[in-house]
């Protein structure tokens, strides 16, 4: 088997580009080559990843599915006028894709996390790191926000448990 391939994609693709290219570089549509790796944003789930699943199975492609809720939820804080996003939206996202694609014949293979075990303020949220507003001197990212480690934590935990009762 050769190396897996992950595809990042967003509402902003064309499925039928996209289907092109997992042909492409799946000319023998082995499963365990291609992981599209779901970058929607919670608002932009619902609709485009149902869409997406349809033509999937239309096109009969074996594929794998990893939810990275991170990028579609960035957000500008109005306070600090820096990037963030909501701990709320990354978990909600996580669920929803979960949920959309098991009813399309699917299940989620995967999570990509932005995270990091500092004690830093650039995700707003969570029950047991309840940050409600940035801290400047704990935003220490050059790029894109991150989760803390007991973010990461009590995502895990609380998708995992959600997901079990299922």
């Amino acid at each position: 088997m050769e190396n897996p391939l992950g595809l990042k994609i967003s509402s902003r693709i064309k499925v039928e580009n996209l289907i092109e290219m997992i042909k492409i570089l799946n000319p023998y549509n082995s499963q365990g080559k291609i992981f599209l790796i779901t970058r929607y944003g919670l608002q932009n789930v619902n609709g485009n990843l149902e869409f997406l699943c349809q033509k999937i199975k239309e096109n009969n492609l074996n594929v794998a599915f990893i939810c990275d809720p991170n990028h579609g939820n960035t957000k500008v804080d109005p306070i600090t006028n820096k990037k963030v996003r909501h701990f709320d939206d990354l978990k909600n996202e996580i669920l929803l894709t979960n949920k959309i694609l098991v009813e399309n014949g699917f299940f989620l293979s995967g999570l990509h996390l932005e995270a990091t075990y500092l004690n830093i303020t650039e995700c707003i949220g969570g029950i047991t790191n309840s940050i409600d507003e940035i801290d400047c001197e704990r935003y220490t990212t050059f790029c894109d926000p991150r989760i803390n480690l007991s973010q990461t934590i009590e995502l895990i935990d609380s998708v995992g448990k959600a997901l079990s009762q299922n």
